[in-house]
């Protein structure tokens, strides 16, 4: 790896929300993005996922904390049910969460 590329690898992290580093945000962040970007509901997160329950329900509240995804009561065949989307500010994240995933993937493959 190039020191120019380690470094900027390096600084890349520091523009990230160390809070949304961890295999689950990540993944239900990108679901939204990539996947479901009109919404999805919490049972089809935990399908897709295969997350345990109590940690995805932690894990979307602490996301919508942040403001990375909201959530919103809709009726669906008389029931009412919790619809996800990502938020602007999740779509932001996301894309420099991408960006430097790319970054380590070139450099890695830079090396090989």
């Amino acid at each position: 790896m190039r020191k120019d590329n380690f470094l900027e690898i390096i600084h890349g992290a520091y523009e990230l929300n160390s809070q949304i580093i961890s295999l689950i945000r990540i993944m239900i962040l990108w679901a939204l993005y990539d996947v479901a970007p009109d919404g999805v509901t919490a049972r089809q997160l935990k399908g897709a996922l295969q997350a345990h329950e109590g940690s995805l329900y932690s894990n979307l509240d602490a996301l919508e904390e942040m403001g990375y995804i909201h959530s919103q009561m809709t009726r669906f065949e008389s029931k009412e049910i919790k619809m996800y989307t990502i938020t602007k500010s999740g779509l932001d994240e996301w894309k420099k969460m991408s960006k430097w995933f790319q970054l380590i993937t070139q450099c890695n493959e830079e090396e090989q």
